[in-house]
């Protein structure tokens, strides 16, 4: 509500864009779903694997958060985007997500994904022997390939769904910011749909036109006297 709130100053606009793009981050990350609890390991919980190490004392949880890279520049954030949208069986998968918006649903998937890949059959047998430090935390051996290769298989897929979810959100802050930074006035007349008398039309006239059809379908538009070419774009809040 915030980051769409025109009235409400840039600075805490931008600051709530942040926290959206981290959270939709971390609600797709599977450790942050749940514990490991355990009557002798962990009867308090492993704090979503933070407190199990691997053999160069990065926990697991570090492990699931570094697969897309530990480099953050726009170059390496862009350059990963495109080879994860270069996978169109990856980009397919995501869009047949996209419409579980409710953060309940995400982290009951990563839930299941947990289960399944972070607290594995091959790490729940390592548990028993693994030494265990003052502070709590258990030091395993290295995990086997298959680990790592699963985890960023599931950390691509992951970050592929919450893209895919989060793209609406955007799109209605992108139209909000443009509302806001190009003042429109009303041109309803300029618009016509016989079986819709509800249409609206926010215009700049000669270069920005806004037309909201409450029921979808389609309407036309009078471009009478507006000369060059005219690039149409769908959006749907």
């Amino acid at each position: 509500q915030v980051a769409l709130d025109v009235k409400r100053p840039k600075p805490e606009r931008a600051v709530a864009l942040c926290w959206l793009l981290h959270l939709y981050g971390d609600g797709h990350q599977p450790c942050h779903a749940g514990s490991l609890y355990t009557v002798d390991a962990f009867p308090d919980g492993d704090l979503g694997g933070n407190r199990i190490k691997v053999k160069d004392r990065i926990s697991i949880h570090a492990i699931w958060d570094s697969q897309l890279g530990s480099q953050t520049t726009p170059w390496e954030i862009a350059k990963r985007t495109k080879e994860i949208q270069a996978d169109t069986k990856l980009a397919e998968f995501a869009r047949s997500k996209a419409n579980d918006s409710h953060p309940s649903a995400w982290l009951h998937e990563d839930r299941k994904l947990a289960q399944r890949y972070v607290y594995t059959v091959e790490l729940f047998a390592a548990l028993p022997s693994a030494p265990k430090d003052k502070r709590g935390n258990v030091e395993l051996p290295n995990l086997s390939t298959t680990y790592f290769d699963d985890a960023a298989r599931i950390a691509r897929r992951q970050a592929a769904v919450a893209g895919a979810r989060l793209s609406p959100l955007l799109q209605r802050i992108a139209w909000a910011i443009q509302l806001q930074d190009n003042p429109m006035e009303n041109a309803n007349a300029l618009i016509g749909n016989p079986e819709n008398k509800n249409d609206k039309l926010l215009t700049k006239k000669g270069e920005s036109y806004v037309i909201h059809l409450p029921k979808g379908g389609t309407t036309e538009l009078d471009l009478t006297g507006v000369e060059g070419n005219i690039k149409v774009s769908w959006f749907h809040p």
